[in-house]
C-alpha cells in the first residue's frame, strides 16, 4: 500500500514538473517568436523606408571622390544630403556645385517664394526669379552664377551682377562644356552670350564679336589671355584676346603662351553637356547614377 502511494506520489511528481517544464517552454518560444515576428516587421518596415527614400532620391548629383551629394523629397518638401548631413527642407532645390577642394558646398534653392542662394548650408535670400549653374573658382574665393530676372539672364560673381541678356548658352571648351568658365588663378570668368541669333563671349565683362557659333574656348595664359574658334558662315577664323588671326599664326600664340582653363557649371546640377575632371582634382559627376537634361542654354535648361 504504501509502496503504491509513493509510486502515485512520483508519477504525480514528474506530470506536475512536466507540466511546469512544458509551460515555461511554451511561454519562452511564444515571447521568441513574437520578439522575432517584432524584430521582422521593424526589419520590414526598415527596408520598405529604404526603398521609398531610394524611390524619392533624386539619385547621385555629384562626388568628388569624398563626398557625396543627393537631394531627397520628403512629403512636399527637398532637402539636399551631403556626406550623410542633411539641410534644411525646402520647397525646390537644384543639383549641388563643390569647390575644388570639396570642403565647401552651393546650391540654389527657393522657400515660400524666396529664392535662395545656400552655401555651406546657409541660405542667403537674393532677388532674382531663379539661380542656375553655380560653380566656385579654382581658389575658392568666388562663385558664380546665372541669375534670371524679368526674362533676361546674368552672370552673378560675388555679388556683382553683369549685363543683363536674352540668353546664356552653353560654352564649349578644349575639355568639356559649361556655362561659366573661371581661369585657373581665379581672376577671369567667361560665358557665352546668345542675342538674335547669333553668339558672343564676354570675357571679364568685355563683349566680343558676334558669330553663328564659338567653340573651343580656352584661357590660356595669365592676365585674361583667352583664345576660341569662331563660325559665321562658311567662315571658319580663330580668335585670340578678340582678334581674328591666321591658323599659323594661332599655332604661335599658343605655344608661346602656358596654362590652361578651369571650368564649372556643366551643370553642377543634374542637367547639362559633357563633364569635367581637371585632373581628378574637380568634382566628377557620375554618368551612370546623374540625371542629365542636355540643353544649349540656360532658358532652355531644367534646372
Amino acid at each position: 500500500m504504501i509502496k503504491t502511494i509513493k509510486s502515485e506520489i512520483a508519477i504525480g511528481i514528474i506530470l506536475t514538473a512536466s507540466v511546469i517544464v512544458g509551460g515555461l517552454a511554451w511561454f519562452t518560444s511564444k515571447n521568441i517568436s513574437e520578439n522575432s515576428k517584432i524584430e521582422s516587421e521593424r526589419n520590414s518596415q526598415a527596408l520598405i523606408s529604404m526603398a521609398n527614400q531610394k524611390r524619392n532620391a533624386k539619385i547621385l548629383f555629384a562626388t568628388n571622390g569624398q563626398k557625396d551629394a543627393y537631394k531627397i523629397k520628403r512629403g512636399d518638401k527637398w532637402i539636399v544630403l551631403i556626406d550623410g548631413k542633411e539641410s534644411a527642407a525646402y520647397d525646390y532645390v537644384s543639383a549641388p556645385a563643390f569647390s575644388m577642394d570639396g570642403t565647401q558646398f552651393a546650391f540654389g534653392a527657393s522657400l515660400d517664394g524666396q529664392i535662395l542662394l545656400v552655401v555651406n548650408n546657409n541660405p542667403q535670400p537674393i532677388n532674382y526669379d531663379s539661380i542656375a549653374a553655380i560653380v566656385f573658382s579654382p581658389d575658392g574665393r568666388a562663385i558664380a552664377y546665372v541669375a534670371a530676372k524679368d526674362e533676361k539672364y546674368m552672370v552673378v560673381v560675388n555679388e556683382k551682377e553683369g549685363k543683363t541678356y536674352q540668353d546664356i548658352g552653353l560654352l564649349q571648351t578644349t575639355t568639356g562644356s559649361t556655362f561659366i568658365v573661371f581661369s585657373n588663378d581665379g581672376e577671369n570668368i567667361a560665358y557665352k552670350v546668345i542675342e538674335d541669333q547669333k553668339v558672343f563671349v564676354v570675357v571679364n565683362e568685355q563683349e566680343g564679336k558676334r558669330y553663328d557659333e564659338i567653340t573651343n574656348f580656352s584661357f590660356t595664359g595669365d592676365g585674361g589671355q583667352f583664345s576660341y574658334e569662331a563660325q559665321n558662315g562658311d567662315q571658319q577664323v580663330i580668335v585670340v584676346n578678340n582678334q581674328e588671326i591666321r591658323d599659323n599664326d594661332a599655332d604661335n600664340s599658343a605655344t608661346s603662351q602656358s596654362g590652361g582653363n578651369t571650368q564649372s557649371g556643366a551643370d553642377n546640377s543634374n542637367n547639362r553637356g559633357n563633364s569635367q575632371s581637371n585632373e581628378g582634382k574637380d568634382v566628377h559627376l557620375d554618368q551612370n547614377k546623374l540625371r542629365r537634361a542636355l540643353c544649349e542654354s540656360v532658358s532652355k535648361c531644367n534646372f
